[in-house]
């Protein structure tokens, strides 16, 4: 018997558990057991064992309106326990189990319980139990499988209740296990699915006609022994390393002669070179593919031979002819069908004209299974969005562009195009922005779209003109979001080690033949090849992420400030972060955001939270899904503005607004951040600028100074001197697990209307400039009473900065010298006294000391001017 844990990961493919029935099924027909209260006959749940009688199983949810499983209570320790009665002796063969459904910011992380041992009897619904599988501590997906091992009641134990959150059991599905059928007799009914007027079938369609199934599958062997395989590059030396190591210690099979894996174990359970094998995924499957296809030697074709029969009993097809399964095929299935049917597609071309290491049956069964994959993504609902949809997609063309000699092809090939304009129009913006709210997932899906792309243009597939032109613009986003080292800001659901592309530049070479895009190429070989790009700063105003940021011309290239707002239109893969910033400056990130640990850890709790963020963040708690409203964008030459919010909390509006002034003629460049919380109650107000590791960060003169003693750095700086700042202990996400950094806070506690202004000013080096501000005093004929206006001094000289939240509104400060009626304005004064640079947002005109420095022309949006009026 084994048993076989499994832990979840970011990013990391759930390796499904839902099996083919059916005629044509490859295996022996998969019983279908139970699926928590979808159940087959006489299986059921049989009964809560608890210590209290009343007090276990809270509540079983009810299906019907989408719901799964059961909540034990609340408020008392106990041991939290159930059994289930298969309603007669059947044989085990795959158990899964999901102990939650939510993240950790959404509450139900906590409802996960300690640890997890399943037993089981033949004898009674009280046992006596044989312990099958034990995880502790437990985690949020747990599968696990048996040989067909015989058993009518299965007892979950899920340990004691000692922190008063009952645990919650959101799934529990319990199969026969897949066995593989004779190649021959799979033939029987495999032969319908090939083209009788297929190119080359000609002894095939001899031999299938006079029922001749040995010599039926000896010729579809020959067919495909004659197709050109995908180069791939040599991952021979890697695996050779492999073969000369032993993976892992005596829980782990992972030695290069083993034949049967625990392909539900991922690298956090065993450990693993650093060859990069990771023997839990079928990643592995893809090096040994390669491996013999470079050198054609034998052990690597055998011992691919013995993992591929192990993984496609373990792990097969999900069950595109089961209705039972249909909650799963929008989801993970999908995702790992899409995955395996073009890499088992790749894997034909390269096995079956070997002589040795596969056998005939084994051959047949891996064709089928291509076949068994593609036929199930014709199933996935078009509902599926975002990266599932894109990697269905990709996958799914690769796989069927290589079979034309299958009947279906034509389908799965009509499929794939109109899944890629479907989300070439649902999830990518016109600007190009692919709609996940992460950093890390935005790459993914864009590359997909792009092999898929790639693939199609190939294949000279005619596609919408729409999904042409969004095509086109696909990768703007992340050529402006990266910073100017080429590393990313980790935004939402991304790991900070992930970049597009880790050998130089940030674009694939893919994308750049594809389109003459000069601007992207500058940006891609900082600066070396291409044309400068016509923007600097740049917004994507329907996904709502802004790049504020100097020059493409700063030299050196790595020395250029950057500034990232978010105020998002969509929530994928994103956080409870609306309105937040990061700034990166002379070589490094300064202000983060802290990324994601892997799924279902405990340092989620550190991460994730809109505390964690840079943004305003109300009570200590989270902000709502909202989506955020940008108000203004406009983007100068020496200064751009804008203005998103969002309401965040019940009864409460955030909006924030930014003006990143530029470094015209020599003055510095800095943002000033207008925060602007309006609503009923009163409220526990946190102004959070999350660090960088390192930063150390300490107090001068009154602002906040990061002490890197080399490179970028930054101030920050609260307008109102009264609202001390806090240094709080918090943390940044690395892979799976989180390392410590720190946080500046400004508090208040009142009830709204609440403002902050604030300062962050970038500088290189370890010697911080010297800054001071104070508010202009507002004239009492200002119509726009929640108006700011804020002076801060440089050793350059001062600017003059004021914002509106009531574009159109005559405003006047300082007896009048101030006179705008903009949603923003910038006078920068030397210090001669001598206006140098005036920049106004909305409105019609501004004055400074009683001249008229600016005319906004209607229409136009904004003015600048640089010199004296």
């Amino acid at each position: 018997m084994k048993t076989r844990p499994r832990i979840l990961a970011l990013a990391a493919v759930l390796l499904t558990l839902a099996f083919v029935t059916g005629a044509e099924a490859t295996g022996q027909l998969t019983e279908y057991y139970i699926d928590w209260a979808r159940s087959t006959e006489g299986a059921s749940i049989a009964s809560p064992c608890t210590t209290i009688p009343g007090l276990g199983i809270q509540k079983i949810l009810d299906p019907v309106k989408g719901e799964d499983g059961c909540i034990f209570a609340d408020g008392i320790e106990q041991r939290e326990e159930f059994t289930i009665d298969l309603g007669k002796e059947r044989q085990l063969g795959q158990i899964m189990f999901i102990t939650t459904t939510s993240t950790v910011y959404e509450g139900e992380l906590k409802r996960k319980p300690n640890s997890v041992t399943v037993g089981i009897s033949n004898e009674s619904a009280q046992g006596p139990w044989k312990t099958v599988y034990t995880r502790d501590p437990a985690d949020v997906v747990d599968t696990f499988a048996l040989d067909n091992v015989p058993a009518r009641w299965l007892h979950f134990d899920l340990g004691v209740n000692k922190d008063g959150v009952g645990s919650r059991v959101s799934k529990v599905k319990i199969f026969k296990r897949y066995l593989l059928k004779p190649g021959p007799e799979l033939m029987k009914t495999f032969h319908k699915e090939f083209r009788r007027d297929a190119e080359g079938l000609g002894d095939f369609w001899k031999a299938v006609d006079a029922r001749q199934w040995d010599a039926a599958c000896d010729a579809i062997i020959e067919h495909y022994s004659h197709a050109e395989p995908e180069p791939r590059g040599d991952a021979s030396p890697r695996v050779k390393a492999w073969m000369q190591n032993v993976e892992g210690g005596e829980d782990c099979v992972y030695k290069f002669d083993s034949a049967d894996w625990d392909w539900f174990q991922l690298k956090s359970e065993c450990p693993h070179s650093p060859l990069g094998i990771r023997p839990g995924g079928y990643t592995i499957l893809h090096l040994l593919t390669s491996a013999y296809a470079a050198t054609g030697e034998t052990p690597y074709i055998k011992q691919l031979a013995a993992l591929l029969r192990d993984w496609l009993q373990d792990l097969p097809c999900p069950g595109a002819h089961r209705g039972q399964d249909g909650d799963i095929v929008s989801g993970w299935a999908g995702l790992n069908a899409s995955n395996r049917a073009s890499s088992f597609g790749r894997m034909v071309r390269v096995v079956f004209p070997a002589k040795e290491g596969f056998d005939r049956d084994l051959k047949i069964n891996l064709l089928y299974s291509v076949w068994e994959h593609c036929t199930f993504l014709h199933t996935i609902s078009p509902e599926l969005g975002g990266n599932w949809l894109t990697n269905v997609n990709a996958n799914q063309f690769e796989a069927a562009i290589g079979f034309p000699e299958m009947v279906q092809q034509k389908q799965w090939l009509e499929d794939s195009k109109s899944t890629f304009e479907l989300s070439m129009s649902r999830d990518v913006h016109p600007s190009g922005k692919e709609k996940e709210d992460s950093t890390m997932y935005v790459p993914i899906a864009s590359g997909q779209l792009l092999w898929s792309y790639s693939n199609m243009r190939k294949a000279k597939v005619a596609l919408a003109p729409e999904a042409e032109e969004r095509m086109a613009r696909l990768y703007d986003c992340l050529a402006w979001m990266h910073y100017p080292d080429r590393s990313l800001p980790a935004i939402g659901d991304a790991h900070r080690e992930v970049q597009l592309i880790k050998e130089g530049g940030v674009l694939p070479a893919g994308y750049l033949d594809l389109f003459d895009r000069p601007d992207l190429v500058y940006i891609n070989t900082q600066g070396k090849q291409g044309t400068m790009p016509a923007q600097a700063s740049r917004a994507f105003s329907d996904g709502g992420w802004y790049i504020m940021r100097t020059a493409w011309d700063t030299k050196p290239y790595e020395d250029a400030r950057q500034m990232f707002f978010k105020c998002a239109t969509t929530r994928g893969h994103g956080h409870p972060d609306q309105l937040e910033v990061t700034v990166y400056a002379y070589g490094r990130e300064i202000i983060t955001d802290p990324g994601m640990a892997s799924y279902g850890t405990p340092w989620e709790a550190n991460v994730v939270p809109t505390s964690a963020h840079s943004t305003i963040c109300v009570d200590e708690k989270d902000q709502s899904v909202a989506g955020g409203t940008e108000k203004a964008w406009v983007s100068a030459t020496g200064a751009d503005f804008v203005d998103g919010e969002f309401q965040g909390y019940k009864e409460l509006y955030q909006r924030r607004q930014i003006i990143f002034l530029k470094p015209v003629g020599g003055a510095p460049d800095y943002w000033l951040i207008h925060d602007d919380i309006t609503g009923v109650g009163n409220r526990k107000l946190d102004l959070n600028f999350h660090l960088s590791e390192g930063a150390k960060p300490k107090l001068v003169s009154g602002s906040v100074c990061t002490t890197y003693p080399s490179g970028g750095n930054a101030l920050i700086r609260l307008v109102d001197q009264s609202v001390k700042p806090e240094i709080v202990d918090s943390s940044i996400a690395v892979l799976t697990s989180v390392t410590p950094t720190k946080t500046v806070r400004y508090r208040k506690e009142q009830a709204p209307p609440t403002t902050f202004d604030t300062v962050i000013l970038p500088y290189k080096g370890a010697k911080a400039p010297a800054v001071a501000t104070k508010l202009l005093k507002m004239d009492p004929e200002s119509a726009d009473k929640d108006a700011i206006g804020v002076r801060v001094a440089t050793d350059y000289g001062f600017d003059a900065i004021v914002m509106s939240t009531k574009p159109g509104s005559a405003l006047s400060f300082e007896n009048g010298r101030i006179k705008t009626d903009g949603s923003a304005l910038v006078i920068r004064v030397d210090k001669k006294g001598k206006m140098v640079y005036a920049f106004q947002a909305g409105g019609t005109h501004a004055d400074y000391r009683g001249k008229r420095i600016l005319n906004v022309e209607a229409g136009a949006g904004f003015r600048e001017k640089q010199g004296d009026p």
